[in-house]
């Protein structure tokens, strides 16, 4: 998350503490492609074909139910536009 913080109100030396945050707040998206040597990850993912996004997630949690995983990806696909952009940017 990205925001510009109001630094006279949090500055934390006089009175109450008070957040507040200037302007809309931003949603940072990291880098498109992994760095060179590391495994994708977050929305880096979402371009790869279904069993390498299932291979990539099982590397993480080990004991994940690969077929279920798949069912969900599937889901995810058809449902989350999110998904489909991501997809679409990556061909």
């Amino acid at each position: 998350m990205g925001v510009k913080v109001d630094e006279a109100l949090a500055n934390g030396r006089q009175g109450v503490y008070t957040f507040r945050i200037c302007g809309q707040v931003v949603h940072r998206i990291g880098a498109f492609l992994p760095v060179q040597g590391e495994q994708p990850r977050f929305s880096q993912i979402y371009i790869r074909d279904p069993e390498e996004q299932a291979d990539i997630r099982l590397g993480v949690f080990d004991d994940l139910d690969r077929n279920l995983l798949l069912e969900l990806q599937a889901a995810l696909n058809q449902t989350n536009p999110f998904c489909r952009v991501y997809k679409s940017i990556g061909e």
